[in-house]
């Protein structure tokens, strides 16, 4: 019965503090900015103006002479959509082309390379010369060229081969198939972190602080009461951002909703969590502002396989990863949204977060008990 008094007790006492913090949220309006117009502001830039993309890609042709199998490898560069052609009298002039920019690569095609690769037994002799300024592009640039000039071998080849590939997951080679769920991960750090980074610096600030050190609540109750609503008001934003993802994007969801809703609420309790850990160590909304954005943002942007692929990093910085929380969302997000419910990913990921989330409360409810005793 005592046992059960208490309990009840406990509820009252982190109810009335919820009900404090709503009205708290109520008053303050830019934790609505920070929930959905924060996201909507990211997603319009990274939906719209980020692309991994190559189209349109200008390069300089040159060749000895208007043959059929001349004919065959400009037809293929011409019907490819990533691809705009442009034939030039002379390797003089297209190296001219290229060095002022005006392309970004020079194909050169010898009117004889089809006898010379059956002659030879490989590959007609077809130069491609690209622009390496910018590695990626240059690497997507000489991707596409050399898939086109294969396939026109491959036609002009004795017995006719065709050459035919298949994409997964992502057929139309849009790149913000890839990003926008990456970006609801980098959305979702800074909606979590960004709503509790000023709750408790800003009863520093206020001078309440000591208000609430004198009430009942104990530690982990306080910081229930304190990440609660904000858990409310960020599953609300988290619900916004994936609807603007697959209606306004258009980007394809395969997965299940329950995997979607998980990975989201376990990721949000561990965003929650450290910035309520950084308000109540900062004790100022600025500070705490400011170490949010370096210690939330940048791994969930820089380490997390969003913009940067793991696997291309070095290998101390790739197991460095697996300490940070925004890797396994996004590897969630993206598997749930291109590939569906493939749980031999999506299972260890949302252990991997609800260890995380664990941890983190953990960490807020020490930080918080720490805190309240230095000013008993």
């Amino acid at each position: 019965m005592a046992r059960s008094v208490r309990h009840g007790g406990a509820v009252r006492r982190v109810l009335a503090m919820g009900r404090k913090e709503l009205i708290e949220i109520v008053r303050d309006p830019s934790s609505f900015g920070i929930a959905f117009v924060l996201p909507l502001l990211l997603l319009v830039l990274f939906g719209y103006g980020v692309s991994l993309d190559l189209e349109h890609l200008p390069v300089a042709v040159v060749h000895d002479g208007l043959t059929p199998s001349v004919s065959e490898v400009l037809a293929r560069l011409e019907g490819s959509p990533y691809i705009e052609p442009r034939v030039v009298a002379g390797m003089a002039h297209a190296e001219r082309l290229l060095a002022r920019g005006d392309v970004l690569a020079i194909v050169r095609i010898r009117s004889d390379f089809p006898a010379r690769m059956h002659r030879l037994g490989r590959g007609g002799e077809v130069q491609v010369l690209v622009d390496g300024t910018d590695a990626n592009t240059a690497q997507l640039a000489r991707a596409y060229l050399s898939a086109a000039i294969r396939l026109a071998e491959a036609n002009t080849s004795r017995g006719g081969v065709y050459l035919e590939g298949r994409l997964w997951f992502n057929q139309r080679v849009d790149s913000s198939y890839y990003l926008v769920p990456g970006t609801t991960a980098v959305i979702l750090t800074l909606l979590g972190a960004m709503l509790t980074a000023l709750v408790v610096a800003r009863e520093y600030e206020q001078g309440t602080i000591e208000k609430l050190q004198s009430t009942p609540l104990g530690p982990a109750e306080l910081v229930l009461a304190k990440l609660a609503p904000y858990f409310v008001l960020g599953t609300a934003g988290a619900a916004f951002t994936f609807v603007m993802a697959i209606v306004v994007f258009g980007v394809p969801f395969r997965g299940s909703y329950w995997v979607l809703a998980a990975a989201s609420a376990l990721y949000l309790v561990v965003s929650l969590a450290v910035g309520l850990t950084i308000s109540t160590v900062a004790k100022s909304q600025f500070v705490s502002a400011e170490a949010t954005m370096i210690i939330a943002f940048l791994p969930s942007f820089m380490l997390s396989g969003f913009v940067f692929e793991i696997r291309s990093m070095p290998t101390a910085l790739q197991y460095a990863t697996y300490l940070f929380p925004p890797r396994y969302l996004v590897s969630c997000l993206q598997t749930a949204f291109l590939a569906g419910d493939v749980f031999e990913v999506l299972l260890p990921n949302l252990a991997a977060l609800a260890a995380f989330a664990a941890a983190a409360v953990l960490l807020a409810t020490r930080v918080v008990r720490r805190s309240l005793q230095t000013l008993s």
